[in-house]
């Protein structure tokens, strides 16, 4: 079975509940929903913290004067006030970059050129060698995240992890990748820059649209691998009975009932004495013997699983950090043909040790001196092929320095990779080493374990007899029980019982009494149904028939998944097969209904100015899914109709603010040009982010002519 999802994609918790509501509805067996379900309470969203520390320093920047903004309590909602002279918004990019926000993703809701020109400049003076000094530090009772960079480098620190970033002057982008590659495998915080122009309706249903589309996908991947597997077994011809068949089968079904009627006895220890042989050592093994030994068994037990959880959670935690390392390394070297994997990792980096153990900062790559002329426009033509690049042909002049700059670039970025496993490497290897020797012990220990538990099992089911067989002291045989037990009555029922079942399609292995019941009387309605057709039919016992209604919502989520994958009312007039497909799923109303109450959810509110200090709350509670619009009487908030001023603003950051994650810091608001929200407003708005789990900070930028100085206060 695959696993459930990736681990760091959010599911809609709400809409996997709607549809296993879809699997209870269409009496499918537990066995299967479990299978499906089983790990979908895995993500738990906790309360975001308050921040202790919020720390800025900027200095050599834009050719102006350097600041500091360091809060002086703790807080989850900050204001950052000066004039519009103070590069407060330059602040905010700087800090969303240094959290790892990927503006280029967010292009179509940041309606402002202006705003990505200055990221662009920010990107590069942040992320290469110069004058330019930033320190960016947060922190909380459980993390602590610290950005700084000097002239030539930049060093990191998130709680344990540590690591440095050399910087170049002519270019910046193998430092900011590296940077990218660090940061998010941790998951440190999840950013949300908010200016002007934000369009909240469009993000919110984006966003939702997006887990709701995982969220069918991982299900449907995991259901679509047990009907395959169900339907490959048992073929499709033995499925199809005659008329003459479905008579026969009902006369088992109906002899079978009568019989499981009369079975009191467990069901499960009739399927182990079923197969059970008397073995030689059970000839002078006594009743008081099996009582003993399962007391044995359990202490052994205890003790085994004491010692196995031990090791294994010393183990789990050399693995987990082993992993995250190689994670790491590999980030490092995403854009050279290398990759290191956790098996035989320790023979991995020392044969790149000793291929490049010759490899400095001052060195090259053994090709710089490949053309010793002059550069007078005459060149001897010649080629150069490397593992790291296809083969190029140097004809020109240009094309030597070409080349150079791509061996240039290769160089950087294999010194980058021998700094970074040279920081990991003890570290790596004591847990690797720990983790070999560890695991053996562990692997002994489970072993052990299940041999325990196996036999502690089969004694269990031997001495569950002792109820309906008939001993006269604890020292009677165990032999003499089984023989007893073989002729007893209900043995012999059940004998007769399996018998009536192998003549029919029906999996009765492992199924209690009740259940088995319950699927011998769900086949012979199907049987009296086909029996009715009088013809050739393909019949369903219990289990096809679970199968055929999975197949049908396999079919439903894949409609409705197609259908959530058009965006636009465009796409949907033209592909008007797909939304009727899916309009005629039992699932699309459900879904649909339960996305626009998800949208009501995560905007909230929509903020009513009576007067600057008087602001009304009303709870968004009708959404459109189709014309993604919310209606408020009179007003209505779309994608094509937005508020103007203040409100806006407030019902952005509300709806931005409510995003789950699962992000170390959470969500954190980076909102410009918040001057144009009122005092009662913003009161009203930084109360309603209180109410939101997953919000961990708020910085809110406003302008304040008599602030000639920048600064950042806490304010709840």
């Amino acid at each position: 079975m695959s696993t459930w999802h990736d681990e760091n994609v959010i599911l809609n918790k709400e809409l996997i509940e709607e549809i296993k509501n879809h699997f209870t509805v269409s009496s499918i067996s537990n066995e299967y929903t479990m299978k499906i379900f089983q790990e979908n309470d895995q993500q738990r969203f906790k309360y975001i913290n308050k921040l202790s520390l919020v720390n800025l320093s900027i200095n050599n920047i834009e050719n102006r004067e350097g600041i500091t903004l360091t809060t002086d309590s703790k807080g989850k909602v900050f204001e950052v006030t000066g004039t519009n002279q103070r590069f407060k918004t330059t602040s905010l990019i700087l800090v969303a970059l240094m959290l790892g926000y990927n503006f280029i993703d967010a292009t179509d809701v940041i309606s402002s050129n202006q705003i990505q020109t200055q990221v662009g400049k920010l990107t590069s003076t942040l992320f290469s060698k110069n004058e330019t000094k930033v320190l960016f530090e947060i922190n909380n009772e459980e993390n602590h995240y610290v950005f700084e960079k000097t002239e030539s480098e930049i060093n990191i620190r998130f709680n344990e992890w540590v690591t440095t970033i050399s910087l170049h002057e002519t270019e910046f982008d193998s430092a900011y990748k590296t940077f990218i590659s660090f940061i998010s495998p941790m998951n440190i915080a999840e950013p949300q820059f908010i200016s002007k122009g934000r369009n909240f309706v469009g993000n919110v249903h984006k966003e939702i649209r997006e887990e709701f589309l995982n969220t069918l996908k991982s299900i449907e991947s995991r259901l679509s691998e047990v009907v395959i597997k169900a339907l490959n077994t048992t073929s499709e011809k033995n499925r199809i009975k005659t008329e003459a068949e479905v008579t026969s089968h009902l006369v088992y079904v109906k002899k079978a009932v009568q019989i499981l009627n009369k079975i009191y006895i467990p069901l499960n220890v009739i399927y182990f004495m079923q197969h059970q042989i008397i073995p030689e050592m059970y000839n002078n093994f006594t009743v008081g013997f099996l009582r003993k030994s399962i007391i044995k068994n359990e202490i052994s037990l205890v003790d085994l699983r004491e010692k196995y959880k031990k090791y294994e959670i010393s183990k789990l935690d050399a693995s987990e950090k082993i992993v995250s390392i190689i994670e790491i390394i590999n980030k490092s070297a995403e854009d050279l043909p290398m990759k290191f994997s956790i098996n035989g990792i320790k023979q991995q980096i020392q044969l790149f040790e000793v291929e490049w153990d010759e490899l400095t900062p001052e060195s090259n790559l053994g090709l710089s001196n490949v053309y010793p002329g002059d550069f007078q426009g005459r060149i001897v033509p010649f080629n150069v092929s490397s593992t790291f690049f296809s083969n190029i042909s140097v004809t020109t002049v240009q094309n030597y320095i070409n080349t150079m700059e791509i061996l240039s670039s290769i160089h950087s970025k294999i010194i980058d990779l021998k700094r970074v496993i040279m920081f990991y490497k003890e570290e790596l290897f004591a847990n690797v080493e720990y983790l070999n020797i560890n695991g053996k012990y562990i692997s002994t220990t489970l072993n052990e374990i299940k041999e325990i538990e196996k036999d502690k099992k089969d004694q269990e089911k031997i001495l569950a007899l002792l109820d309906y067989v008939d001993i006269s002291s604890e020292e009677e045989l165990l032999k003499d029980i089984f023989e007893k037990f073989y002729k007893h009555e209900q043995f012999i029922l059940s004998q007769h019982l399996f018998k009536c079942l192998s003549k029919i399609d029906l999996d009765y292995e492992n199924s209690d009494k009740e259940n088995l019941m319950k699927d011998i009387i769900m086949y012979e309605q199907e049987l009296i149904k086909s029996k009715q057709m009088g013809k050739n039919v393909l019949l369903f016992p219990k289990k096809f028939q679970d199968t055929k209604e999975m197949s049908k919502i396999l079919q439903d989520l894949r409609a409705v998944y197609n259908y959530l994958s058009l965006d636009s009312l465009i796409e949907k007039k033209e592909k008007v097969s797909v939304v009727k497909a899916s309009k005629e799923t039992g699932l699309h109303a459900s879904v649909i209904k339960l996305f626009n109450n998800y949208m009501a959810k995560r905007c909230k509110y929509y903020f009513e100015v009576i007067t600057q200090n008087n602001i009304r709350k009303i709870p968004l509670i009708d959404y459109d899914y189709e014309e993604k619009e919310f209606d408020i009487g009179t007003t209505k908030v779309s994608t094509r109709e937005g508020i103007s001023g203040g409100t806006d603003s407030a019902m952005t950051v509300v709806s931005f603010a409510s995003k789950s994650s699962l992000s170390k810091f959470g969500i954190i608001l980076l909102v410009d040009e918040w001057g144009d929200v009122g005092e009662g407003l913003a009161k009203k708005t930084y109360e309603t982010l209180e109410e939101v789990d997953c919000f961990g900070m708020g910085i809110f930028v406003k302008v304040d002519h008599e602030k000639d100085k920048i600064s950042i206060n806490s304010i709840m």
